[in-house]
């Protein structure tokens, strides 16, 4: 943010050899560079390294600024980041866990199945009644 003002600053001074109306001007184009900057390249880069979505990482750090202030947003994509890896891991385990448990209702199954067609397919004693 010092960086922002440092370069406004300068490039104000410097625009108002030209005026007034082009100070304002170069004023209201640094204004915009710094908001695209701030809200749409830093958090797609900072969420590409740390690998997260741009849009989970803004809320990361609107989230970070509003609970905890400047502290907050510097280490709101490092949080993030932190409980991705955690629920991705958990989600990982619970999908293997549950894929097993489902492989092997499925074989029980078959094999119950199985079980009732061999059953079904034995040749029944019949006495000389004529009952089984």
């Amino acid at each position: 943010m010092i960086g922002f003002y440092i370069t406004a600053i300068s490039v104000v001074l410097i625009a108002l050899t030209q005026g007034w109306v082009t100070a304002l001007l170069a004023l209201a184009l640094v204004g915009a560079l710094q908001l695209l900057e701030g809200e749409v390249l830093s958090p797609r880069i900072i969420g590409r390294a740390i690998g997260i979505n741009p849009i989970i990482m803004i809320a990361a750090l609107v989230a970070g600024n509003q609970l905890f202030g400047v502290i907050g947003a510097l280490f709101a994509g490092s949080a993030a980041g932190f409980i991705q890896t955690i629920l991705v891991a958990y989600w990982s385990y619970w999908k293997r866990h549950h894929d097993a448990l489902s492989v092997q209702t499925e074989k029980e199954q078959d094999s119950s199945e199985q079980e009732k067609k061999t059953q079904e397919n034995r040749p029944v004693a019949i006495n000389s009644d004529g009952e089984p």
